[in-house]
């Protein structure tokens, strides 16, 4: 007596492969609304901005008591990229107690860049008249270029990165679930005769 013969297939998980796109679609929605909302909030401080001048710039102004942005301005939208010239922009602001925070486009975490400008840097003011003093740290720029201190958006930005990871997030579930359905599971069958 013989045992009849078995087949081993690969069979396509379907629901898994399904909610893998499904998510995919869903955190490139969310990551793109956070990129907007990141956006829509440096643009929001440069249309609000306390105060502008041309670098090199002396702005003086009545802060609260908040967190500050510091940003150089496109003289063109979408002209060059001023990653360079934001690196070697440096800025002390003299709070209203007296005491002087240095902020350099150098040394900053992260930088949020428009067809508006870039972020130079952020500082934490006190209430009372405050002094934001700009330069670049070399004399080759050969045009003018503005600054602008304006309050930070800091809940909108705050938004706009959880918006961010929870689509990269989402992203990388998705993607799990469609190796998870495209890889599918071996199903033993009797084989025909």
């Amino acid at each position: 007596m013989t045992s009849p013969r078995k087949r081993i297939t690969t069979e396509r998980r379907q629901r898994p492969l399904r909610a893998g796109i499904g998510l995919c679609v869903v955190g490139l929605v969310v990551l793109i609304t956070g990129g907007a909302i990141a956006v829509g909030a440096q643009a929001t401080q440069i249309l609000g901005a306390t105060e502008r001048a041309e670098l090199p710039a002396q702005m003086n102004f009545d802060a609260d008591d908040r967190g500050y942005a510091i940003v150089l301005l496109r003289e063109l939208p979408g002209f060059e990229s001023i990653d360079r010239l934001v690196a070697k922009t440096a800025c002390t602001v003299t709070l209203a107690d007296g005491s002087s925070v240095a902020v350099s486009g150098a040394r900053q975490t992260g930088s949020i860049e428009t067809d508006l400008g870039t972020s130079i840097g952020r500082f934490d003011a006190q209430a009372g008249p405050t002094t934001v003093a700009c330069s670049f740290d070399d004399s080759v720029v050969r045009t003018s270029y503005f600054v602008a201190v304006a309050p930070e958006q800091g809940t909108l930005r705050l938004v706009s990165y959880i918006l961010i990871g929870f689509g990269l997030a989402a992203i990388a579930a998705g993607i799990a679930l469609i190796i998870v359905g495209v890889r599918g599971r071996m199903v033993i069958t009797d084989a025909a005769t």
